[in-house]
C-alpha cells in the first residue's frame, strides 16, 4: 500500500513539475516577444520558451527538485523560526 502511495506521490510531483516548469518558460518567453516584438514576437518567443521548459524538464527533473526542496524547506524554517 505505501509502495502505491509513493507511486502516485511521484507521478503527481513529475506532472506538476512538468507543468510548473514548461508552463513558467512559456509565460516568460510570451512576455518577451510580446513587449519587443508584438503577436508575432509572443507566438516565436513563447514555442522557443515551451521548447526550452519541456527539454529542461525532461533533463534536469531530479537536480531542479532537489534544490527547490531545499529552497522551500530553508524558507520554512525561516518563517516557523
Amino acid at each position: 500500500m505505501l509502495d502505491t502511495f509513493i507511486r502516485h506521490a511521484t507521478t503527481t510531483l513529475r506532472v506538476l513539475w512538468w507543468m510548473t516548469i514548461v508552463g513558467t518558460a512559456t509565460t516568460f518567453g510570451t512576455l518577451y516577444g510580446w513587449q519587443g516584438y508584438g503577436l508575432d514576437g509572443a507566438i516565436g518567443f513563447g514555442l522557443v520558451g515551451f521548447t526550452a521548459g519541456a527539454a529542461f524538464a525532461a533533463l534536469f527533473p531530479e537536480i531542479c527538485l532537489e534544490l527547490f526542496g531545499r529552497v522551500f524547506l530553508g524558507v520554512f524554517q525561516l518563517l516557523w523560526d
